[in-house]
């Protein structure tokens, strides 16, 4: 398996950023409420209960649309030919690619 770093424009990394912290956040919400309610069966049929799990489903879509737009526009076509996974780090500014076949990859450097 081989690895790659490719930093990132601020531009594509506040966008992606944007709709992680937003779907990350209605997630620590639901299972706080999960947590401090898991016996109380009324809550967890109530419609508040019902309206934060909505809130987080509709995050996660936005936020799995804007993976997509990132890779559409952050990973080079090269490594789209290839079988791979890719995290972000924000703090870093960077992408880190994997390519998980057993490819020769003699005609990209990072």
């Amino acid at each position: 398996m081989s690895s790659y770093v490719l930093k990132l424009d601020d531009s594509i990394l506040s966008y992606i950023e944007r709709y992680y912290y937003d779907y990350t956040v209605k997630r620590d919400n639901v299972l706080f409420l999960l947590k401090e309610n898991a016996n109380n069966k009324e809550f967890l049929s109530s419609e508040i209960f019902k309206y934060y799990e909505e809130q987080e489903r509709e995050a996660y879509k936005n936020y799995d649309l804007a993976r997509q737009e990132f890779y559409n526009k952050a990973i080079p076509e090269h490594f789209k030919q290839h079988n791979i996974n890719w995290t972000v780090d924000f703090l870093k500014k960077e992408v880190t690619i994997n390519m998980l076949c057993d490819c020769e990859d003699e005609e990209y450097e990072s």
